[in-house]
């Protein structure tokens, strides 16, 4: 007999009802709540499947990208606070901005460059903060204010073993990964695009009011928007990658811009597989649409100018890109516009994810 479907929409609500009740005083559980819905894309996982493991090192790589920018100065070179968490919560903000400030030191930009000099540094740095989020947030994602552990049925993961005694043996234990239930994982990538901009937005209004700033728009793009002039510099080696061609349309490539082939507002990563050169007028006509299998396919066939490492010290993460891109046309809905190039668009027949996993096997 076959298992019941999951119910996709009720995990949808159940997730943002328990992301949204309640007095907040950190964002740990919000970051918590966006690296699983990166861990989900970057399974492949578009369509229904059985349990899987999500590693919780990877969950704390995720959530120290999504604070390492956030270490940067705001406006007028100011340091935007994240509330008023104490303990272990607050030790996560302290370790990322200690870990950044010893990588800029050193020349290191970026978290994964990071990773890269400073193996033993961040593998520490790492290894603490996926404590924490098992003793805290992934046991708090489930569980509504107020309930005992338990007293709900998990909907995400079973989380007994998780809580406030958890211990680096406890994860050792279990492989250092929580199991997601049977279906959750296609159900998050689903519901990814509704779900992200919503945690971002609530994040973006408890900093905003934490830090007594109006521009709620600008916190906004500050926290998650793309950084456009750090990949203003990928523009000419992606350029020559692509032989001086528009990636989108195939001419001649005037005045270069860098994009995200999967849109940012979908999976944010700026690896190189994931990022194109086109031209200002592609780039304005598409303004963040998925692209058309025709270009998926074009994307393809890219994959050979890889073998050289990374650009201008950029990392590439072919694979991982290539994950994502599985996983998001596996979950695109028929009748879902796609961008085919400059003024046009088709709508999605629903069979997208079966034609791109065949390409990709190929």
């Amino acid at each position: 007999m076959s298992p019941p479907l999951l119910d996709e929409l009720a995990v949808g609500q159940r997730l943002v009802a328990l992301l949204s009740a309640g007095r907040r005083d950190s964002t740990l559980r919000l970051a918590c709540a966006l690296a699983l819905l990166d861990a989900a894309a970057e399974s492949g996982r578009g369509s229904p499947g059985p349990a899987l493991p999500v590693s919780i090192d990877a969950l704390a790589d995720r959530v120290v990208e999504l604070y390492w920018r956030q270490t940067r100065p705001y406006a007028g070179g100011v340091l935007l606070g994240q509330g008023k968490a104490a303990g272990a919560r607050l030790a996560v903000l302290e370790e990322v901005a200690a870990l950044a400030a010893d990588a800029r030191a050193g020349g290191s930009e970026t978290a994964h460059q990071a990773a890269v000099r400073l193996p033993a540094r961040y593998a520490a740095a790492r290894r603490r903060i996926a404590l924490t989020l098992a003793q805290q947030p992934l046991t708090d994602l489930q569980t509504p204010a107020g309930l005992r552990r338990g007293s709900v049925p998990p909907f995400l993961y079973d989380d007994s073993w998780l809580g406030r005694k958890a211990t680096q043996a406890d994860l050792d234990a279990h492989d250092r990964a929580v199991v997601l239930l049977p279906g959750v994982a296609s159900a998050l990538v689903r519901l990814g695009p509704l779900v992200r901009p919503l945690v971002e937005r609530s994040w973006a209004e408890h900093v905003a009011r934490v830090n007594r700033v109006e521009a709620l728009g600008a916190v906004e793009g500050f926290l998650f928007g793309p950084d456009v002039d750090r990949l203003r510099p990928l523009a000419e080696p992606l350029a020559d990658l692509q032989g001086g061609r528009c990636f989108s349309c195939g001419g001649p490539l005037g005045r270069a811009r860098v994009e995200h082939f999967v849109p940012w507002s979908r999976f944010p990563l700026d690896a190189v597989a994931n990022l194109v050169a086109v031209d200002e007028r592609c780039a304005a006509d598409r303004d963040g649409a998925l692209p058309a299998l025709s270009l998926v396919f074009r994307w393809h066939r890219r994959r050979g100018l890889y073998d050289r490492g990374e650009l201008a010290g950029w990392p590439v993460e072919h694979a991982r890109t290539q994950a994502v891109v599985l996983a998001t046309y596996a979950s695109v809905a028929a009748g879902l516009p796609l961008w085919a190039g400059r003024g046009a668009y088709e709508p999605a027949a629903g069979s997208e994810g079966a034609r791109v996993r065949s390409l990709l096997a190929a």
